[in-house]
């Protein structure tokens, strides 16, 4: 897997993780604070339009309705 594959990957995964979780508080901002560290990790510098850009497409993530069952 290249780096970019991997970063998308990541990035990815971050979004099916907060339109997952059941957790109800926060989960846009621990989203945001992994995408920083999959992006530091990477060495990528973000611009604060980019930023924002992600921020929205989280946020959409963290509207969802989860397709989890809960028991």
């Amino acid at each position: 897997m290249t780096d970019k594959e991997q970063y998308l990957k990541a990035m990815e995964l971050i979004l099916d993780a907060v339109a997952m979780s059941d957790y109800k508080e926060n989960r846009t901002d621990i989203g945001m604070y992994l995408v920083g560290l999959v992006v530091a990790d990477h060495r990528e510098k973000l611009s604060s339009v980019q930023v924002d850009q992600l921020r929205q497409i989280i946020e959409m993530a963290d509207d969802a309705e989860s397709p989890k069952m809960c028991i």
